[in-house]
């Protein structure tokens, strides 16, 4: 079994990641760290996209 090492060039976005970076292309592109509306609106999307998920439980109530 192979491992790759460099999976930032090789491995396909996760849906959710390639979903977020389509929503943040089509509001357009701003620096974060000002304060203009645009700014504001790309941190928000920064801001969502590093939020912390939950992990799934490993309780499987059907078992």
């Amino acid at each position: 079994m192979s491992k790759d090492l460099d999976a930032a060039s090789s491995t396909p976005l996760h849906p959710a990641a390639r979903e977020a970076f389509l929503a943040a292309l089509d509001r357009g592109y701003a620096d974060p760290r000002r304060l203009h509306a645009a700014a504001r609106d790309a941190r928000l999307l920064l801001d969502n996209a590093r939020r912390p998920r939950p992990t799934p439980s490993p309780y499987d109530p059907t078992r």
